[in-house]
């Protein structure tokens, strides 16, 4: 993972892309079960129930977090290198583009009052924009910092403070106005890396609406906005749009209702009690030690970047001494070679590489806990949970999603805000003597049976929310204790991308930022959080970047690296498979 710093990438590998097929419009008659399933229908008034800069149902509770219970963060970031165009490597200027790009973005362009769960505007340009952005010099290690962000607490009462923060690492001469390029330098030497991780509180958006101002931010960063001499933050206007609500555009009734509530039911009856016996497993140990090491105060809120008594890199910071609850992450990157044979032999195998992923996780994590289950006398289960998060943004007006349009630049796509939702089995079964890709295909056939289900419950909920008497009910009885890690595995996958960056096609000259990866990943510790690993991925190029994250008091380190080789090892094991492989065979 680490480089040393000036030397250059090495050159990619090029995968060849398959010419873009024309995609296949769904039928009038599939959009209308569309509109149904969702109760989104642009053919019918909406009944809002929020004002427009209004926080969503399910992000009116991430705000409402109780002060001692872990925090609902996203995070992106990489390693970044600076153009060879440019003439200035600073701290500053970079804080002045994050500024631009955060003007794009009307739920950032705010804070958050969680009394009235509305956002709203901090003035009328960039210059206006309080971040909360720090600085750190590199001393050898990226993942502390990392970790961190990932788990940083914010003061959910505070009106005047983002709920979002971007954290810098870089040479210590970078800091401040930073340093000119040296004249002894030829034109095509390397240029300074820097390392940049973006944090938002769940109630900001999903984890699409992170890329997406990721994306925004790499895209605008280039050696023309880098060597200005000046730039005036009172020109660039902030965003006054704010994005669509959904909850917004519901209509439902009782009848809607009955068959997604009958469902949900049915599965608290039927595997409440399975998935309460994967959890014992990993119950916390009680004598387990704290994994923290030492308690910072939290940087004065005045101030966009704390200057004075920056945490040293060797260090993990805990916002809340209260909280023993943390997550790490462990990150592997899947070059461009083996990502095209593992997505090659998904696809001969009717199925997808997500698919895939999620088998094999289950394969590793049922292999890692074995001794676990033995020293508590359990047995490891032959049946686990997955998750797979996926999208609602195609019901967004503008998005046209749903008409083949391009993903890349469609509005839906790139709006920042909440449109998460996800599909879920308890009850999948896996043994090694399974054929591993028929177990794919059975995890592909449940995602396509999923949606409407899933579109369904968001309805169902909406309804729910709209009749005040039930949602108290209903809230007093949700106890998220019982549901939290009593699954295996949940994968966010962002999807892939273009990368928003200059790539090793491009001239060397390119004025636009490099990377070496990128990664994406979600907090694992809060109450709430279903399954016992969270995988986070995103593909930017060819680069495929898995980000695996756990909560300490659960998975130790050493089981999460064990767990993590299996992982990798099954992962290699695909790319080379045959179609009669069996899942006792992947970690051979």
């Amino acid at each position: 993972m680490t480089e040393t710093q000036g030397q250059p990438r090495q050159e990619r590998i090029v995968v060849e892309t398959e010419p873009q097929r024309k995609p296949k419009l769904p039928s009038k008659f599939a959009l209308r079960m569309i509109a149904a399933a969702s109760g989104v229908d642009p053919k019918r008034k909406p009944n809002p129930i929020f004002p427009d800069n209004g926080l969503s149902i399910v992000e009116r509770y991430f705000v409402h977090t109780p002060k001692s219970q872990p925090q609902v963060i996203m995070m992106v970031g990489g390693k970044m290198q600076f153009p060879r165009s440019a003439q200035r490597y600073s701290y500053n200027r970079l804080v002045e583009i994050l500024k631009i790009a955060t003007a794009k973005h009307f739920r950032l362009c705010g804070t958050i009052d969680s009394k009235t769960h509305t956002v709203n505007l901090v003035g009328k340009t960039a210059a206006d924009l309080k971040l909360n952005v720090d600085f750190t010099p590199y001393t050898g290690d990226y993942k502390i910092a990392a970790m961190n962000a990932l788990n940083y607490q914010y003061d959910l009462e505070d009106s005047t403070m983002p709920f979002w923060r971007t954290d810098i690492i870089g040479p210590r001469e970078m800091d401040g106005n930073g340093f000119n390029r040296p004249a002894e330098w030829k034109e095509d030497a390397p240029t300074p890396e820097f390392y940049v991780f973006f944090s938002f509180h769940h109630s900001l958006g999903d984890g699409l609406a992170t890329l997406a101002f990721a994306k925004t931010f790499m895209q605008i960063c280039t050696a023309e906005l880098l060597n200005k001499s000046y730039i005036d933050l009172k020109e660039v206007p902030l965003e006054t749009k704010p994005p669509v609500l959904l909850d917004n555009l519901i209509r439902a009734n009782v009848a809607d209702i009955i068959f997604p509530a009958t469902t949900l039911i049915k599965n608290q009856i039927l595997y409440n009690g399975r998935l309460a016996r994967f959890k014992r497993i990993f119950e916390p140990d009680q004598t387990r030690p704290s994994r923290i090491v030492s308690v910072h105060p939290e940087p004065q809120p005045e101030s966009p970047r704390s200057d004075a008594g920056s945490p040293d890199m060797g260090e993990i910071v805990n916002r809340n001494p209260a909280l023993q609850d943390r997550t790490n992450i462990q990150v592997i990157m899947i070059g461009p070679e083996e990502y095209k044979k593992i997505r090659d032999q998904c696809k001969a195998n009717k199925t997808t590489l997500s698919c895939a992923m999620v088998v094999t996780a289950l394969a590793a994590i049922k292999l890692t806990f074995q001794d676990r289950a033995k020293q508590k006398k359990l047995r490891m289960p032959n049946h686990q949970g997955w998750i797979v998060t996926s999208s609602m943004r195609h019901l967004i007006p503008e998005s046209k999603l749903l008409m083949g349009g391009d993903k890349e630049t469609d509005p839906g796509i790139n709006l920042f805000g909440g449109y998460g939702a996800s599909i879920s089995d308890p009850k999948f079964k896996i043994l090694e003597s399974n054929k591993f890709w028929s177990r794919c295909r059975s995890v592909k056939q449940k995602i396509a049976k999923g949606a409407f289900p899933s579109m369904r419950r968001m309805k169902m909920m909406n309804w729910t929310f709209r009749h005040p008497k039930i949602w108290q009910f209903l809230q007093k009885k949700l106890d998220l204790n019982k549901v939290t890690r009593t699954y295996s595995i949940e994968l966010a996958n962002l999807g892939a991308w273009d990368a928003p960056w200059a790539t090793s096609e491009d001239p060397w000259d390119d004025d636009r930022l490099r990377s070496s990866w990128f990664s994406g990943s979600i907090n694992n510790s809060f109450v709430g959080a279903r399954a016992l690993m969270t995988m986070a991925v995103v593909t930017l190029d060819n680069d495929y970047s898995i980000t695996v994250s756990y909560n300490t008091s659960s998975v130790s380190d050493q089981e999460a690296q064990t767990f993590m080789q299996h992982f990798r090892k099954g992962m290699a094991k695909i790319a080379e498979s045959s179609p009669k492989l069996k899942v006792d065979e992947l970690f051979q």
